[in-house]
């Protein structure tokens, strides 16, 4: 029986969860799904590109 209301609860936590990220995402305007957008791309080209344009250079075994 406890095992069975453990269950419920997380369920019911999962599906709030849930709708909390669906309904956080659904109050964007254009503007800001553009500027995070342009941001993921930039992200994803440093990426390809050995990442950290500008910042700290990454750390290996050798430099720390």
């Amino acid at each position: 029986m406890i095992v069975a209301m453990i269950v419920v609860s997380l369920l019911a936590i999962t599906f709030f969860t849930y709708i909390l990220l669906i309904s956080a995402n659904m109050d964007k305007t254009d503007r800001e799904r553009e500027i995070e957008d342009n941001e993921q791309l930039e992200y994803i080209r440093n990426y390809k590109n050995g990442g950290n344009k500008g910042g700290n250079k990454k750390r290996n075994k050798t430099n720390l």
